[in-house]
């Protein structure tokens, strides 16, 4: 059951493989006294000649012990391992007791000299579900003070969209958008199937601002970037409005293209400049929230908060919280298809 109650802290301590090479998936989650740790990868011997002669990588950006010493040492129960490749399974006996896949399992004991027990095992693992990467890949649901987290790892989007996926909370899915991994389009498709309240892109080959806020999905968004702490649970126990219920917009289904997201996503949060989500039940009064930092604005109500994003022409502002024309040229076109509160006795869902 989808919940929550407790504080829930996501720590990205690497989103991005820069030149196939790097561990681009390090990330960990903290809440009611459990620490998670997900695939602490590292080098591999063969990897420089991936780097052009120009890139000079620093050293802590090739492993997952290197991030740990720039960004803060975790300190898991729980570290789950999705798959035997390099850059997702070296270090992974280094730090709390390690899970995978049995079939991964054998792999990693072969070329790491540690073996995970399997994945069955360890409490906070909900569910796992194989992800056509490699034998023994799988994605994990878990339940940390009480929100349930998908981790994907790295997937083959044909077989893991066709899987029987659960609704979860949060999201942190890879990205990489090369042949055999999810891109930008299956991304906002599996994000149709579980419904995250927040999604956090993870995995990316390179790292593009544009490319996350631009994400066509009903959920908050993260921008990730290394060395991030986020609590997210402002974010997470944040009633978003319906708008279909408010008579907002002419197409809404909630899960479906909600016009919500849409529409507060021009907005920037003034502290971190990431895209903001909305906090409030009533239409009179909410708020924006940003998802990464959890900055809020003072109150307003839903109908300026349109107006203001779906008029302006130059750059204009709710709150504190400012919206620049250009920037989301995707949501620009999304926002001609709705429209302001009706008259009175019309209704544009009918």
């Amino acid at each position: 059951m989808r919940g929550g109650g407790g504080r829930l802290e996501l720590i990205v301590w690497s989103p991005v493989r820069l030149f196939g090479a790097t561990p681009g998936a390090v990330v960990g989650l903290k809440g009611a006294g459990t620490e998670i740790l997900f695939d602490p990868g590292g080098w591999r011997e063969g990897y420089e000649r991936r780097v052009p002669g120009w890139a000079d990588l620093p050293e802590w950006v090739k492993s997952a012990p290197g991030l740990f010493r720039r960004f803060g040492e975790p300190d898991p129960e729980h570290t789950l391992i999705t798959h035997h490749h390099t850059d997702h399974a070296k270090h992974g006996g280094e730090y709390g007791q390690a899970y995978a896949h049995p079939t991964a399992a054998g792999r990693i004991e072969r070329r790491f000299g540690y073996r995970p027990r399997p994945a069955s095992k360890c409490d906070p693992v909900v569910e796992t579900i194989e992800t056509g990467h490699c034998p023994g890949a799988v994605a994990y649901v878990v339940e940390v003070a009480g929100y349930r987290v998908l981790f994907t790892g790295d997937v083959d989007p044909d077989v893991f969209l066709s899987r029987d996926l659960p609704g979860v909370d949060v999201l942190v899915a890879e990205c990489s958008g090369v042949p055999g991994h999810l891109d930008r389009p299956g991304l906002e498709r599996l994000c149709t199937i579980v419904r995250p309240k927040v999604v956090v892109p993870v995995h990316l080959i390179a790292y593009d601002p544009w490319f996350v806020r631009e994400l066509d999905v009903d959920a908050a968004v993260v921008e990730p970037d290394f060395g991030l702490r986020v609590d997210l649970t402002a974010c997470l126990e944040a009633d978003v409005p319906c708008a279909r219920e408010y008579h907002l917009c002419t197409r809404c289904r909630r899960g479906s293209g909600c016009p919500v997201f849409r529409f507060v996503r021009h907005l920037r949060c003034p502290e971190c400049g990431n895209p903001a989500t909305l906090q409030g039940e009533n239409p009179e009064r909410v708020r924006l929230v940003c998802p990464r930092c959890g900055r809020r604005s003072r109150w307003v109500s839903y109908e300026e908060v349109i107006r203001e994003v779906s008029e302006y022409g130059g750059e204009s502002r709710v709150a504190e919280w400012a919206a620049r024309p250009g920037e989301y040229s995707s949501s620009l076109r999304r926002l001609k298809e709705f429209s302001p509160r009706p008259g009175p006795g019309e209704d544009r869902n009918a």
